[in-house]
């Protein structure tokens, strides 16, 4: 039997509806802690597992979603945000302000 999904038509007088039979219906259930995460310790996520539950539409809880942006925020924190280069550091114009200045 086929999942359906209904998809109602906005700014018809009547709410009608347009049944897709080759579209899944989003998954209702919050995974579990012993889904959500790979160890016992609760620092490692199981990314297939969140890679297929999320291409589903499902939902977290509050705590997993909180450890994963915690977990995004300390990994961008740690993140180099500059490039060094070595000195001397030369140039010239960009090319299109260049030709801006020649008109």
């Amino acid at each position: 039997m086929p999942c359906w999904s209904l998809w109602l038509i906005f700014g018809a007088s009547l709410a009608s509806g347009l049944l897709l039979a080759d579209v899944p219906a989003p998954t209702a259930h919050i995974p579990t802690d012993d889904e959500f995460y790979l160890d016992a310790e609760h620092t490692k996520v199981n990314l297939d597992f969140l890679k297929q539950h999320l291409i589903a539409e499902g939902r977290l809880s509050d705590d997993q979603a909180m450890f994963l942006v915690t977990s995004a925020t300390e990994i961008l924190k740690n993140e180099d945000t500059l490039i060094d280069i070595d000195a001397p550091l030369t140039g010239t114009e960009a090319p299109v302000a260049a030709k801006r200045r020649a008109r």
